[in-house]
């Protein structure tokens, strides 16, 4: 999942703007959004 988004935002999941997005995404997840479509709505306004 972390792989799609970073793709879709052309950065590498190594860079430092990917860590606040798997923060976000594990947070999330955790809270009880499985699917990946969701998750990645909830990422847009970062």
């Amino acid at each position: 999942m972390l792989e799609d988004v970073c793709r879709e935002r052309r950065i590498e999941v190594s860079h430092p703007e990917a860590q606040p997005l798997a923060r976000e995404l594990t947070d999330w997840y955790l809270f009880g959004v499985k699917h990946p479509d969701q998750l990645k709505e909830m990422l847009k306004p970062l």
